[in-house]
């Protein structure tokens, strides 16, 4: 007598029993799969917690472009939440010369004075400067200059920093010999391409002043830029007379060469600072040191190419970001901001949130610390001081933790 018999229908092979044994082992294989996944790839989940954060620096990254402020007129600076002590910084930014409506040629990274450091591309210094100054060749030197009673020949190369320098001041001279009502035809010779027209020539730019086509020497010696030359050129005309044949230029005739004629010249500012990690307020400023600047005509409008806090996060948690934490992150790039009124100034609110991301890919955890923005801006009257764009920063208290941690307990 068997106490535990076994049916028949659990002991015999069937096809039925086998594809119910299959569909249980691909259930039980699907179910772990989807237990390590959800482990592994646990979605992001984002809290708000007391800021633990403690760092004593705080960096903070800009790129920003101001399109009608010379690089030698502009500075930056870092005050307090009080605006009453300036604090201490550690600097590093360049300043890029830009010229156009929006700063879109850049000419190169400009000096300690605002200079030029390096060769204009003579492609983008043909688009900013309009040299209307003829050129000459072997085939038309001789013609041109005796034509003309007065002539003043730049010898030139393309490889030369000199010669790039003095190319906005050469630009300009026609437009003042003409408002000066000074007989003087410009020419130029390319020494490159025309090389026997500068036999003898050791330095560039040489700038020769010719009568009825027979070179005066010495050759100019003076400052190359294009008050120094208009008076030159002159005292030259007026075979050494002191007085002057025509009244001063007008400051209409130079606002209208720099507005219609020339393009604008502007200033990119690239780099970054390290502050004290406390509130308070940077500002890109107008200031010269060799100028007295007329706050009316300061114009601070500007494009933030980026500005954003904190070092660079690695590319792999940036992919893993949730969307509106990306747009936080950099809420000003790409942004313009002008002004088509006197005594503007531009005041930038940031309340700056510290990020906290622990994004787990497979079985390998990376932590990483960002900074997240909430901002506003607000276009304020500087009367009578001279208008400035400020970022007033504020810390706040408490922070996000991004993570994707899994809350399952195995």
């Amino acid at each position: 007598y068997d106490v535990f018999r076994k049916p028949r229908e659990l002991v015999d092979q069937s096809t039925l029993g086998g594809l119910i044994s299959l569909g249980c082992i691909f259930t039980i294989i699907l179910l772990v799969f989807m237990e390590i996944w959800s482990f592994v790839s646990a979605p992001e989940h984002v809290y708000i917690a007391v800021d633990t954060n403690i760092e004593h620096n705080l960096k903070i990254n800009f790129d920003i472009s101001i399109f009608s402020l010379p690089c030698q007129m502009v500075d930056i600076e870092v005050w307090d939440s009080t605006g009453v002590s300036k604090m201490h910084t550690e600097r590093n930014f360049k300043r890029i010369i830009a010229f156009g409506d929006r700063s879109q040629y850049q000419l190169g990274e400009a000096t300690s004075g605002g200079h030029i450091d390096g060769i204009v591309p003579s492609d983008i210094a043909e688009r900013v400067f309009h040299d209307n100054s003829k050129s000459l060749t072997v085939s038309n030197a001789k013609q041109l200059l005796k034509a003309s009673k007065f002539a003043f020949v730049d010898f030139y190369t393309p490889w030369c920093v000199w010669c790039e320098r003095l190319f906005p001041h050469w630009a300009a001279l026609a437009h003042y010999l003409q408002a000066k009502n000074i007989p003087v035809t410009l020419y130029k010779v390319n020494c490159d391409d025309q090389q026997s027209l500068c036999a003898g020539l050791v330095g560039f730019p040489t700038l020769r002043f010719f009568v009825n086509g027979q070179p005066i020497m010495p050759d100019y010696q003076g400052n190359r830029t294009v008050e120094a030359m208009t008076n030159w050129l002159e005292m030259k005309t007026l075979n050494g007379k002191s007085e002057s044949a025509s009244a001063e230029i007008s400051e209409k005739v130079k606002q209208n060469f720099i507005r219609e004629e020339n393009l604008a010249e502007g200033c990119r500012i690239v780099g970054d600072l390290n502050v004290s990690r406390v509130p308070g307020n940077f500002h890109v400023i107008a200031h010269g040191r060799v100028f007295d600047l007329n706050p009316r005509d300061t114009n601070m409008s500007h494009r933030i190419n980026h500005f954003s806090f904190g070092e660079d996060m690695p590319e792999n948690i940036l992919n893993r970001l949730p969307k509106a934490h990306s747009g936080k992150r950099q809420p000003f790039d790409g942004k313009e901001f002008l002004s088509e009124k006197s005594h503007i100034s531009f005041d930038h609110y940031l309340k700056v949130i510290s990020a906290h991301y622990e994004i787990r890919q497979g079985l390998f955890q990376q932590s990483a610390l960002g900074y997240l923005m909430s901002s506003s801006t607000k276009t304020l009257s500087s009367e009578p001081e001279i208008p400035e764009i400020r970022f007033s920063y504020d810390l706040s208290p408490t922070s996000t933790i991004i993570t994707n941690r899994t809350t399952r307990t195995w």
